[in-house]
């Protein structure tokens, strides 16, 4: 069973938020997010007890819709300029993932959500199949939804909100201000005939394009975007955000690059032998990594 540990920050720390690195699947986005939170010691990013030993979580599916909330309702940069629509809209213009999972029932239209699932959490990070085996019964303490019922979607948003229907009904009010139209996210999962098995899958949230539309229904196998909170003001240079990058050699950063962040790290001089080196050695050797080193040679170049 693992157990949620708080830890206290102000309203301001609660708002503040570093978007990760896009990864190849739900995996490596969860150990990235991870890594980056042991490498600072972050307070404010939460924890579950898990095996024996805290582990730092993703946020759940609510908290990722506060996160929009706020940072849209935030008017101001730290330096006092005002902040763009395009700038207040970046956490809407981009899918988030959550530790969120939903669980199904073979052959049933039964599923059931565990906001903080410790499977999710926990998941090695060299899985990339397009779910969890799971035995539905481990859920028995969670709130069971029936895709059937004609309410199907709205009660399934309450649940992922963890009945704060306050906070439905803030978001559907701001998805109609900035959609200028009514908007009802829809709530899409697996169709239970193609359940032959029990399934874990994790729910995300995605852009403002796709109408947030809350899915159920992705592969773990695919890519994944997390949100994790900034660490304090100690962690920071200058005051301002920075991102935490592991040692570049580590395999869990080589593997989890996608080639624009690859690109992005080479911003910084500082990195740029280190990336090339990790890449050279022998165990980097496969055709992506090839690609992304060749990539990053002719950026360097």
């Amino acid at each position: 069973m693992a157990n949620e540990q708080t830890n206290e920050a102000t309203d301001s720390e609660r708002k503040s938020y570093i978007q990760m690195p896009q990864t190849n699947t739900y995996a490596l986005g969860m150990h990235a997010l991870q890594k980056a939170c042991e490498a600072e010691k972050n307070p404010h990013q939460p924890q579950i007890a898990l095996y024996g030993r805290k582990v730092y979580r993703s946020n759940t599916f609510l908290e990722n819709i506060l996160a929009r909330l706020e940072d849209f309702n935030t008017f101001t940069n730290p330096d006092g300029s005002s902040r763009s629509m395009d700038e207040r809209l970046r956490y809407f213009n981009t899918w988030l993932d959550s530790c969120c999972g939903v669980a199904y029932k073979a052959g049933l239209p039964k599923l059931k959500l565990k906001h903080v699932c410790p499977q999710l959490v926990g998941i090695s990070k060299y899985f990339s199949k397009g779910f969890l085996p799971i035995d539905y019964a481990f859920f028995k303490e969670d709130v069971e939804l029936d895709r059937s019922s004609q309410n199907f979607v709205r009660e399934g948003w309450i649940d992922l909100l963890e009945g704060q229907e306050k906070v439905y009904r803030e978001y559907l009010a701001l998805l109609k201000e900035i959609k200028n139209q009514e908007i009802i996210p829809n709530f899409w999962v697996l169709d239970q005939d193609s359940l032959k098995t029990d399934k874990l899958r994790a729910v995300n949230v995605s852009n403002l394009d796709s109408n947030s539309i809350a899915y159920g229904n992705g592969n773990l196998s695919n890519d994944s975007r997390f949100l994790r909170r900034s660490p304090p003001a100690t962690h920071m240079e200058g005051g301002a955000q920075k991102e935490v990058v592991p040692d570049m050699q580590q395999e869990s950063l080589i593997v989890s690059l996608t080639p624009q962040t690859a690109v992005n790290y080479l911003i910084d001089p500082n990195n740029r032998e280190k990336v090339l080196a990790a890449l050279g050695k022998k165990e980097y050797t496969s055709g992506l990594h090839n690609l992304l080193g060749e990539l990053l040679k002719q950026k360097v170049n």
